[in-house]
């Protein structure tokens, strides 16, 4: 029997097949839900804890994998931490973010204030109207900072995000500026 303790929560057992029929065992017997098995992986645990100090946490997965020499290779894990993580969700800077505007005075002062503050921040941009609404779909550079969103968030509510919100916009809306929108509007009324 080969014992390797591959880190804080991780063990690894090697069984040789005359091992195993020492146990009164072989892989083809080996039963998740029998109680001959649970007894065995126990026991093999409690000599582990005393050659390599192996002190698993509450929870433990077990993987049990055949050889070619009809022995079994017993792999040990647990995870190491639980505590509650933040995440961060990250946007690709290719994606659009989709701004609603009913009044084209809120688009045109968000579009203004925009570029005189982040106007190199901002890739690409484009104006729909649909229902009689306006529809500014723009291409951020700033990923984690979101500033030049900000900006927009001040004048008007989110209306998609990504790749498919872009998709249904050049469908079903009327593409009024093709090519820098924030630029253009902020040249005429600026």
């Amino acid at each position: 029997m080969e014992i390797k303790r591959l880190g804080n929560s991780r063990l690894s057992i090697r069984i040789s097949e005359p091992e195993l029929t020492a146990l009164g065992f072989s892989c083809e017997m080996v039963d998740c839900a029998s109680q001959a098995t649970q007894a065995m992986v126990l026991a093999l645990l409690e000599i582990a804890e005393k050659e390599v100090g192996f002190q698993p946490e509450d929870c433990l997965v077990v993987r049990i994998e055949p050889l070619e020499d009809g022995g079994c290779l017993l792999l040990f894990s647990s995870p190491q931490d639980r505590s509650p993580r933040r995440w961060k969700v990250r946007r690709h800077a290719a994606s659009p973010v989709i701004y609603a505007f009913s009044d084209v005075d809120a688009l045109i002062g968000g579009s203004v204030k925009l570029f005189q503050r982040y106007a190199h921040r901002i890739r690409k941009s484009m104006l729909y109207r649909i229902n009689g609404e306006w529809r500014l779909a723009v291409y951020p550079l700033d990923i984690l900072e979101n500033r030049s969103l900000a900006v927009l968030d001040e004048f008007g509510p989110r209306w998609g995000e990504g790749p498919v919100a872009a998709a249904w916009l050049d469908e079903h809306a009327e593409l009024l500026i093709e090519k820098d929108a924030i630029d253009l509007l902020s040249s005429y009324f600026g």
